[in-house]
């Protein structure tokens, strides 16, 4: 299965934010899929769906330290 190629990147309105991403292996990628594929509601959409939520990366906002 083709795993996305795309970074998941932050909003473009919230860009002037500070935000961190974590990697993510092929393996958890292929993780992520199957995961999506266990619900057979989803199953007709899951093309559709791994572009929205498997990516190559995870996205965290910084909070700011008070």
């Amino acid at each position: 299965m083709k795993m996305p190629r795309r970074a998941l990147l932050p909003p473009t309105r919230m860009q002037s934010f500070s935000w961190t991403t974590y990697g993510l292996s092929t393996a958890v990628q292929k993780t992520k899929t199957d995961v999506l594929m266990t619900y057979k509601s989803q199953r007709p959409y899951v093309f559709l769906l791994r572009n929205a939520f498997v990516r190559k990366n995870e996205l965290f906002f910084l909070y700011p330290e008070r």
